[in-house]
């Protein structure tokens, strides 16, 4: 099965999960977190397409990103001794 009927159970119930992980997200974090692991769908590309969206969303690249997303990490600094 195929089309916005199954697509949009399929998002909710993620950004569900993702919420289950780190409920201090926000719509627009889950969002984005949903467009930078989604991956174009065979001859696509990486713009929303109304027919198709973002393509093909990695649930577990998601669902990782959540988990770290409060995570800080300096890049650039040296830790002293």
């Amino acid at each position: 099965m195929s089309g916005t009927s199954m697509a949009s159970p399929y998002v909710a119930g993620l950004a569900g999960l993702m919420l289950s992980i780190n409920r201090k997200l926000t719509s627009a974090q889950c969002s984005s977190i949903l467009q930078r692991t989604s991956w174009p769908l065979p001859g696509g590309s990486y713009e929303w397409k109304n027919d198709a969206g973002f393509g093909a969303i990695d649930a577990a690249a998601a669902l990782a990103e959540a988990a770290s997303f409060d995570e800080r990490t300096d890049i650039g600094k040296e830790t002293q001794a």
